[in-house]
C-alpha cells in the first residue's frame, strides 16, 4: 500500500560522540499529526521492544515543495540506538503502524504497536566512520514513500527537502488496464491475464495496487486460494505487466459471468487513466442446440410502430442466455447494428414469443426493435459476448472473422433488391418482399 506520510531522513551514528541525531517526517502539506507518534525499537534479539516514544501531536507538515513538506525531530546525543539492528515505527492517530523501518538488519517486534510485524531494512547504514553532519536520506521524484530510494550517508538536510528529492508527479506516466473475456473451460483452470500498460515516462519504477470485485461471479468461479488483491510492479523501461486470475472450469450451463479488476494507489508519480477492467467468463456449456428456438416471423423496416420479431419453440422454454443480433449486410457488412437480450423471457403457451413495438397486435414483450430497413442478417445466438458497432467481417467477404457467441440457433438474411450487392450471413435469404419457412 502506498504511504503518503513517511520517514524521510535518519541520523543515528557518527565518528566520536554521536551528535545531531534526528528523524525527519515528510508528507502532504497541512497534514495534522495530532495523535501520531514515532516509536523507537531496540532490535536486540532478547528485547525487540520499544525504548522511546515521541508524540508528534504538535506537528503540522509545512508546504516546501509542490504541496509537500518535511519536519524533523531532534534527539539528545546517543538518543537513537546504533543498530545491528534497531528500528523506528511511525504510528498514526488510530494506532496503525504506517511504517516499521530498521537499519543494519530486520527483526520482528515482540511488543509495542508493531508487535508481530517484521521491519523493513532500509538497506543503507551509518557507522563509527560516518561524518558528523551526515544522514541517510530518501531521493527521487514522487509523492509517496515508495517513489523514493534510501541513499548512503550525505550532508544532512533535516527540516528541508533532501538534495536529489522532488515532490510532485513524475511527468507523463500513465497506467491503464484492458478488459478481458475468455471461455471458462470444462475442467481445470483458465488463466485470465489482464494486461496493465504503462505509457509516457518509463525511466523510473512504478507500483500499482489492484483488487478483484465480484460482479456476477462468486468464490466458486475461481481457483481455490486465488488472490483477490495484490501489487503490480514495473521496473525502469518496462511498459507492460500482467495480473493473473485463475478461473475454475465447470460443466454447468449458465449465463456469462463478470468480475472487475480495479487499480489504485500508483507510485512513481504515475496517474491511472483507465483503472477498471471487466473480466467476462464466457459460458462454454451450451443450454441449446441449433433449431431449439427458431426465428418464425419478423417485420423489417415497416415503420416506427409495427416492427417486431417472433420466435417459435417448445411452450414454456426459457430464453435466458439468448440474444437476437442484427448484422449489417450492405453499408458496413458484418457490423453489429444492435443486439437484443432475451433474458427473462420464455416461449408462450402457443409456442411463440413476439417482441417489438407496443402497437403490434398480440405482442408478448415490448422494447426497442428498430431495424433500418436495409439488408440485415438476424442471428439468434446463445451466450453473446460482442457489442454494438463491432465488425465481425473485417474484409467484407461474407464470412465472419469473429464469432462472439457460443451457439447459433437460427439466422435469416433480409435483402432489399435495389441492385447493390448484399452480403448475407445466412443460407435463408428473403426479400425484398415475402415470407420464409423457419429453418
Amino acid at each position: 500500500m502506498a504511504t503518503s506520510v513517511f520517514i524521510n531522513e535518519i541520523h543515528y551514528d557518527n565518528a566520536s560522540t554521536d551528535q545531531g541525531e534526528a528523524i525527519e517526517i515528510a508528507g502532504p502539506a497541512g497534514t495534522d499529526l495530532t495523535g501520531w507518534s514515532l516509536v523507537l525499537y531496540n532490535g536486540t534479539a532478547s528485547l525487540r521492544s520499544p525504548y522511546d516514544t515521541i508524540d508528534l501531536s504538535a506537528q503540522t507538515i509545512p508546504d516546501q515543495d509542490n504541496g509537500f513538506g518535511t519536519f524533523a525531530i531532534e534527539f539528545d546525543p546517543n538518543g537513537i540506538q546504533n543498530g545491528a539492528p534497531d528500528g523506528i515505527a511511525l504510528v498514526d492517530n488510530n494506532g496503525t503502524v504506517v511504517q516499521f523501518l530498521s537499519y543494519e538488519g530486520s527483526f520482528t517486534a515482540a511488543s509495542g504497536p508493531a508487535a508481530g510485524m517484521t521491519s523493513t531494512d532500509i538497506g543503507v547504514n551509518e557507522d563509527s566512520d560516518t561524518a558528523a553532519g551526515d544522514s541517510l536520506q530518501l531521493t527521487g521524484t514522487g509523492t509517496m514513500a515508495e517513489d523514493f530510494t534510501w541513499q548512503t550517508p550525505a550532508a544532512d538536510s533535516f527540516g528541508a527537502v533532501n538534495a536529489g528529492q522532488s515532490f510532485g508527479a513524475v511527468a507523463d506516466t500513465s497506467l491503464s488496464i484492458a478488459d478481458l473475456a475468455l471461455a471458462e473451460g470444462d475442467v481445470g483452470t483458465t488463466t485470465f491475464s489482464f494486461e496493465v500498460t504503462r505509457t509516457g515516462d518509463l525511466s523510473g519504477a512504478t507500483d500499482v495496487d489492484w483488487d478483484l470485485t465480484n460482479l456476477t461471479t462468486d468464490a466458486d468461479d475461481f481457483a481455490l486460494g486465488v488472490a483477490i488483491a495484490g501489487t503490480v510492479s514495473f521496473i525502469a523501461g518496462q511498459s507492460t505487466a500482467t495480473i493473473e486470475v485463475e478461473v475454475e472450469g465447470d460443466l454447468d450451463t449458465e449465463l456469462n459471468e463478470t468480475f472487475q479488476i480495479a487499480l489504485s494507489d500508483p507510485t512513481g508519480g504515475a496517474a491511472i487513466t483507465d483503472g477498471e477492467a471487466l473480466g467476462t467468463i464466457i459460458n462454454d456449456d451450451a443450454a441449446f442446440i441449433p433449431g431449439d428456438i427458431l426465428i418464425n416471423e419478423l417485420r423489417n423496416g415497416g415503420g416506427n410502430s409495427d416492427e417486431f420479431f417472433e420466435l417459435s419453440g417448445t411452450p414454456g422454454a426459457s430464453l435466458d442466455g439468448l440474444t437476437l443480433v442484427a448484422l449489417s449486410g450492405e453499408s458496413a457488412p458484418g457490423r453489429i447494428d444492435f443486439a437484443i437480450s432475451l433474458d427473462g423471457y420464455s416461449i408462450q403457451a402457443d409456442g411463440l414469443f413476439a417482441f417489438g413495438d407496443a402497437g403490434v397486435p398480440g405482442i408478448d414483450a415490448t422494447g426497442p426493435f428498430s431495424p433500418s430497413g436495409s439488408p440485415t442478417t438476424y442471428v439468434l445466438v446463445e451466450s453473446f459476448s460482442g457489442s454494438a458497432g463491432q465488425d465481425l467481417d473485417t474484409d467484407d467477404n461474407g464470412i465472419l472473422d469473429v464469432v462472439p457467441w457460443l451457439t447459433q440457433l437460427d439466422a435469416v438474411s433480409i435483402v432489399d433488391g435495389d441492385g447493390t450487392t448484399d452480403v448475407n450471413y445466412s443460407s435463408t435469404v428473403i426479400g425484398p418482399d415475402g415470407g420464409f419457412s423457419p429453418s
